[in-house]
């Protein structure tokens, strides 16, 4: 991947359930105020893209895959920043929804309805 530093790498399900994807994201380098952090799911069968959606900051923690949604948190611990929660659609990774933290924010388990952090 054309990038100095990535994120931890996680195995989830994926898009093609119930085949696992390799979600990974661009993490920041150090001193960098980059505008937009890729976050990847990638096929374990062939490495392909099957989808990459650019987030506001680097993904701190998760994937969490319950259902048709990922979740993952993002920020920058290194400035002491809020964490933000998004929940990305399983099968493209656009965008569902939105949550700003107002400190750090780890998803923990999730269901149709709730997603405890």
């Amino acid at each position: 991947m054309p990038h100095a530093a990535l994120t931890p790498p996680r195995i989830g399900v994926g898009p093609d359930a119930p085949a696992p994807a390799l979600y990974v994201g661009r993490d920041a380098a150090e001193g960098e105020t980059a505008d937009s952090f890729p976050f990847y799911a990638l096929s374990l069968q062939d490495g392909s893209t099957a989808w990459r959606v650019d987030l506001s900051n680097p993904v701190q923690h998760g994937p969490l895959v319950k259902g048709d949604r990922v979740y993952v948190a993002t920020g920058r611990p290194s400035r002491r920043e809020a964490t933000d929660l998004h929940a990305l659609s399983l099968a493209d990774g656009r965008v569902v929804w939105s949550f700003e933290g107002n400190g750090p924010v780890v998803p923990l388990d999730a269901t149709e309805e709730t997603v405890a952090v």
